[in-house]
């Protein structure tokens, strides 16, 4: 007959503690839960990854209000030579300058709010496709000058700088056109694209990019077609040294604003993936699938026909953003740290449209506010953040029972979570939910006379484990309005055939 005290020294030598880092690879949509790296998350939302952490997204503030009482669908920031700094916003028919945090109309009667916009020589030209272009020259919004072109100008829906001149894209047609030197309106020059698009379809939207980084030789101007084929061009002068460098199927674009410059690059939401370009060029398709490949396509399949899609770069904020609409009012943000590569999801946003201003990143809102991406709650809520990890075997590849478990947090302040393990790719088999205190208030010795409350203090308290499995996941769910950085989490595990 085998003793209790054999049984608890078997026990005791059977224990297996084990770490996993948080999931600082972020959000992963493309692997099968078999293939998962280690570092990544399935369900990852409102965790923001960075190097060797991760943390709660920032929430945001209002800005501005009563611009118009529904969707705001453009904001733009105009920057003048003469210093003026100015940010605009689009809605209820009515084009507003909200830089002071107070709405004051510019321009009125509008079919549309979404805006495509373009700063160059001192304006900011408006295209939406529905309007005539508009012009604003830092205190009156007017129409613009155009001529020539063989084009009904209110078709022009997008506009893009580049070598100097202002490039446009009209609805439904299968050409561009082009401004002359140094001029933002006035005299327009179409180049036609029948003939030299294999595909067919029209114009959704023009990006440039550079390698040089400046505005030399190496930059090229992409034309993106209906049919997922772009054209790129390089020259300085359309209408004498334009050549075509490139012709390349990447997939359709889901929308004229889906493309953002970055680092030389152009980054754009396609219907299959979010890719880069020109590193897509090389194996037209055929290369590997990024990470949130599984995001895109069942978004793009869902919500593709709302408006409301946009990549946005944010250099302080070291965030690509790429607002998906999930219905007239409400959307999602899968978001990249450009540092890392790791994604996230964000959600409790419901943004039409990004933009930066004087260093930080805005948003526009579904009631006629502009917000700005800061502090730590959304609009005094608190921020969910929700992570599902990747699949881990501690370890040891056998049938093992979780007896204990702790996520690592972060914070100076009171908050509350709940957790929970599944096993070998299933459901989670059970839910605890723990609030976690302020850390005190109690004071150290003389020499050292300060609350231990100013300062971030790892939470790190034992939860009863339960289930059976060779593979766990971990379910945490943190609800805050205080900072909150997740570390890692511990985990102590016994064979699972152990007696109990």
């Amino acid at each position: 007959m085998v003793s209790r005290a054999a049984v608890a020294r078997q026990r005791f030598r059977s224990t297996n503690r084990a770490s996993t880092p948080a999931p600082i690879g972020g959000w992963n949509t493309r692997d099968d839960l078999a293939n998962m790296p280690a570092n990544d998350a399935e369900v990852f939302d409102n965790w923001l990854p960075d190097s060797n952490t991760v943390k709660f997204r920032k929430g945001y503030v209002q800005h501005a209000s009563s611009v118009g009482s529904g969707n705001v669908d453009t904001i733009a920031s105009f920057v003048t030579t003469a210093g003026a700094n100015q940010l605009l916003a689009c809605g209820g028919g009515q084009i507003y300058d909200v830089t002071s945090g107070t709405a004051t109309s510019r321009g009125s009667g509008y079919a549309s709010d979404r805006w495509d916009t373009a700063s160059f020589n001192n304006q900011l030209v408006f295209v939406n496709g529905a309007d005539f272009p508009q012009v604003y020259d830092g205190s009156t919004v007017s129409a613009a000058s155009f001529s020539g072109g063989s084009v009904a100008y209110d078709k022009f829906f997008t506009a893009q700088v580049f070598k100097n001149r202002v490039f446009y894209a009209a609805s439904n047609e299968l050409a561009f056109w082009y401004t002359e030197l140094f001029a933002s309106t006035g005299a327009v020059t179409k180049f036609p694209l029948v003939g030299i698009s294999e595909r067919g379809g029209h114009v959704v939207a023009i990006g440039t990019w550079t390698v040089d980084g400046g505005s030399g030789p190496d930059d090229f101007l992409a034309i993106f077609t209906s049919e997922g084929e772009v054209l790129v061009y390089q020259g300085s002068d359309p209408g004498t040294d334009f050549s075509i460098v490139g012709r390349f199927y990447v997939g359709r674009v889901v929308d004229s604003r889906a493309v953002a410059s970055i680092y030389g690059k152009l980054f754009v939401a396609t219907e299959r993936d979010y890719i880069y370009l020109p590193d897509q060029f090389i194996t037209q398709g055929g290369g590997r699938d990024s990470k949130l490949s599984g995001a895109a396509r069942d978004a793009a399949a869902s919500y593709g026909s709302i408006d409301g899609w946009q990549t946005h770069y944010s250099p302080n904020e070291g965030l690509m953003v790429i607002n998906v609409p999930t219905g007239p009012s409400t959307s999602v943000q899968h978001v990249i740290n450009v540092k890392t590569g790791a994604a996230t999801r964000f959600t409790g946003i419901n943004a039409r449209v990004w933009a930066e201003f004087q260093g930080s990143l805005y948003w526009g809102g579904t009631n006629g506010t502009v917000n700005k991406y800061a502090g730590t709650s959304d609009g005094g809520a608190a921020i969910v953040c929700v992570a599902r990890t990747s699949p881990s075997p501690l370890r040891t590849n056998s049938e093992k029972i979780v007896t204990a478990y702790r996520p690592r947090l972060l914070s100076n302040g009171t908050f509350s979570s709940v957790t929970g393990l599944a096993y070998d790719y299933g459901k989670r088999e059970f839910l605890q939910s723990i609030t976690l205190s302020a850390p005190g208030g109690s004071t150290l010795p003389l020499y050292w006379p300060f609350s231990w409350s100013d300062e971030d203090v790892t939470r790190d308290e034992w939860q009863r484990g339960a289930g059976r499995g060779t593979y766990v996941q971990l379910y945490l769910q943190a609800t805050s309005t205080i900072d909150v950085s997740w570390l890692g989490t511990d985990y102590i595990s016994e064979p699972g055939g152990i007696l109990r």
